[in-house]
């Protein structure tokens, strides 16, 4: 987590201060759901001063790995507890030091929320940064407000920061340009990249502009592989439950009541996602040190204890 040195919080600039300047309305939402008392909803300008931090994408090979998985689990933790990040990508996952060891930061915490008090925000809201955001975040549906946001929507954004560092960076450095692959995600269409993720999950091979530089070793393409094809399974089951959710919408009488056949609704189970992924990731680290021993010297004891475990 960041370490915040200093906070200030600067009233006159707020965006409810502007409309009443200008005449304009404010805005009102209702607090903890429809039935909810009516609130005024407005932002703020607060300004926070942090201790000083380093993008990882400094760092490269098994010890980005290392401190990206360090991120996940703070993640998770806060989840578990209530505070939802919302905005995971590449930019909001930094590092310190102190001596020689790394510790990770999941820093830029501005859109989370704290799901144990009362507000006005429902879940519902788009929130995020679209390359790194989960299919279903993306899609039409999101974009009306009626998608949740879930735990293993964020997993799937951890998973695009990985493939995206490791197809853009290499020891420490950008690219110069940037896989064909990637062009429709930083476009402003949405439903345009929520599509080609899709395919990118589902093709049986990477794309030919896809691919990792040898200084990111074995582990970080091997933990690409096996999570692509996790995420996808997930998609292909989402969407057996939608095929199936439709067939009988439409094969409804005239006298059903329609409004009876609603999509069907996703339970977030964050615990049963983390084991999963926890588990997916002991099994790739397994798998490169069957493959080479010698990398038992490399590897960080954080990694090394996911396989004791």
């Amino acid at each position: 987590m960041p370490i915040v040195v200093d906070e200030t919080q600067y009233d006159r600039y707020t965006t409810a201060t502007v409309r009443r300047q200008l005449g304009i309305p404010l805005r009102t939402r209702r607090l903890g759901g429809p039935d909810g008392a009516e609130v005024e909803s407005y932002r703020v300008l607060r300004l926070i001063t942090t201790q000083r931090l380093a993008p990882l994408t400094r760092l490269s090979g098994d010890v980005f790995i290392d401190a990206w998985f360090q991120c996940a689990e703070v993640h998770y933790l806060n989840w578990m507890n209530g505070i939802h990040h919302q905005d995971l990508s590449l930019d909001n996952l930094m590092y310190r030091t102190r001596g020689d060891t790394i510790y990770a930061v999941l820093n830029d915490w501005d859109l989370a929320i704290d799901t144990t008090l009362p507000q006005t925000h429902t879940g519902l809201e788009m929130t995020g940064t679209v390359p790194f955001m989960a299919i279903h975040r993306l899609i039409p549906a999101a974009l009306r407000g009626e998608v949740q946001h879930l735990y293993r929507h964020d997993l799937e954004s951890l998973f695009y920061i990985l493939l995206w560092a490791l197809s853009c960076y290499e020891d420490g450095k950008r690219l110069d340009s940037l896989p064909e692959t990637f062009a429709s995600w930083i476009k402003d269409d949405m439903n345009r990249c929520a599509r080609d993720k899709y395919w990118l999950l589902a093709w049986e091979y990477w794309p030919n502009d896809i691919k990792q530089k040898e200084s990111w070793g074995k582990l970080g393409p091997k933990l690409l592989d096996v999570l692509r094809k996790y995420f996808c399974n997930i998609l292909v089951t989402r969407k057996g439950l939608v095929d199936e959710w439709n067939t009988t919408r439409f094969m409804a009488m005239p006298s059903d009541d329609i409004q009876s056949h609603r999509p069907p609704t996703e339970d977030d189970a964050p615990s049963k996602f983390w084991e999963e992924f926890c588990a997916l990731i002991k099994w790739s680290i397994a798998s490169v040190l069957t493959d080479d021993p010698q990398l038992h010297a490399e590897l960080s004891s954080r990694l090394l204890s996911l396989v004791d475990s």
